[in-house]
């Protein structure tokens, strides 16, 4: 009796653990695939890459782990930087190794760059990975104080 009673505590816990924010689900899955698929597309401009269709089917699943970031940013930020990538590749085709001046970008920021590197475009600076923030670090332990001798 008593072992069930512990059994069926232990699950309720598991169980309500599971309520608390503590999985693992992906974030931004589609928006991932909007903005990988479109890249896909456009690398070819930039020398890079050849064959989209494995390129989508790459990022298609790659993208089930979703966006390194805190909340999927919405289909209006993902438009945004899609229109962004697309106004880069448009000048990538004129001269892929020169800043675009139609997009606002990280200073220095090549056409092919900012396809390359989408965070680098200001309209998709949201995809900067989240860096965990560590706590200052503690004071040292003091010295222990040595035993008693034994008789």
């Amino acid at each position: 009796m008593r072992r069930t009673l512990v059994l069926v505590l232990a699950s309720w816990l598991v169980t309500a653990a599971g309520g608390l924010g503590c999985g693992t689900e992906p974030v931004g899955v589609e928006s991932c695939r909007t903005i990988e698929q479109r890249r896909c597309e456009l690398a070819p401009t930039c020398g890079v890459g050849g064959d989209v269709a494995a390129c989508k089917r790459f990022y298609r699943d790659q993208c089930l782990h979703g966006l390194s970031v805190d909340a999927d940013p919405g289909k209006p930020a993902v438009d945004k930087c899609v229109a962004a990538l697309d106004a880069a590749a448009t000048c990538a085709k004129h001269d892929p190794a020169s800043p675009c001046a139609s997009v606002s970008a990280a200073s220095g920021t090549s056409s092919c760059s900012a396809i390359l590197k989408p965070e680098l475009l200001t309209d998709c600076a949201w995809m900067v990975p989240l860096v965990p923030t560590t706590g200052a670090a503690g004071a040292a332990g003091g010295a222990g104080t040595a035993g008693a001798g034994g008789s």
